[in-house]
């Protein structure tokens, strides 16, 4: 009598544990991010290149979204054609550039300083349209994809 108490219990608890593990959430998509930045929508129409004063820096947010800011409140998302390998924040970017803007048929490969040179740290990657976003939804995305 006493063994099938026992068995019972220890099921129970079993059966307890499973039900209340949850399921990690799935992560955001940037289309999802974008949308619920402050309510706001898409914030202009995308843009195939920017000269090179239209913007002061490139951040990296992951291994295939890039942020291009601006002077004053514009900032550009740019995605890039896919994940790019060894691309991560805080990296160096070097630019391949075919004219005197950034465009999107460029290309971009992450470097790494060793000692006193320069290594490569990613492959060479792709970048897509530049997306003209609002400063909030910037600050939405960085928020999310900051790991």
């Amino acid at each position: 009598m006493i063994r099938l108490i026992v068995f019972c219990f220890g099921a129970g608890l079993l059966i307890a544990g499973c039900a209340t593990s949850p399921e990690p959430p799935e992560p955001l998509s940037v289309d999802e991010i974008l949308s619920g930045a402050a309510g706001l929508e898409t914030y202009g129409d995308p843009e195939n290149c920017l000269r090179l004063a239209d913007y002061r820096k490139v951040e990296i947010l992951d291994r295939q979204n890039l942020l291009f800011w601006g002077s004053g409140q514009r900032v550009w998302l740019n995605r890039l054609r896919a994940p790019c390998i060894g691309l991560r924040p805080r990296s160096t970017l070097l630019l391949e550039l075919s004219t005197s803007q950034v465009c999107n048929l460029d290309s971009v490969t992450a470097v790494e300083s060793s000692f006193r040179f320069w290594r490569r740290a990613s492959a060479t990657c792709g970048l897509g349209q530049f997306e003209p976003i609002s400063v909030e939804q910037a600050k939405a995305l960085k928020a999310a994809l900051d790991r």
